[in-house]
């Protein structure tokens, strides 16, 4: 999908390519499925947690890593916090550096 695009229901941005859609760039779309790597920008599908971060993914734009909500995870900075669960311990070096929690049955 060419830049400004909306996001297809259901699905998420899993690659930015900056030369597509005659130069004014392009986002591939992708089903969501657990250890999956999204854009910056993506929607976080419910039921699912960021777990990871990458500066340099989608060519630049960076991404994000994300994985079906269990106990135990490690949930980066701005992570949604599905229902049933909650955010306990913290952790400066989780998400790459950006810092985490431990997700905790509610």
């Amino acid at each position: 999908m060419c830049s400004g695009s909306p996001v297809v229901p259901g699905y998420v941005i899993t690659n930015h390519l900056r030369a597509g859609c005659g130069g004014i760039g392009s986002w591939q779309h992708g089903l969501p499925h657990d250890g999956i790597w999204t854009c910056s920008g993506a929607p976080v599908v419910a039921g699912y947690v960021i777990t990871g971060h990458m500066q340099a993914g989608c060519d630049g734009a960076g991404a994000w890593y994300h994985n079906t909500a269990r106990v135990g995870l490690w949930t980066c900075p701005g992570s949604p916090i599905p229902p049933g669960f909650r955010s306990t311990t913290y952790s400066a070096g989780g998400c790459n550096g950006l810092g985490a929690w431990v997700l905790a049955r509610a």
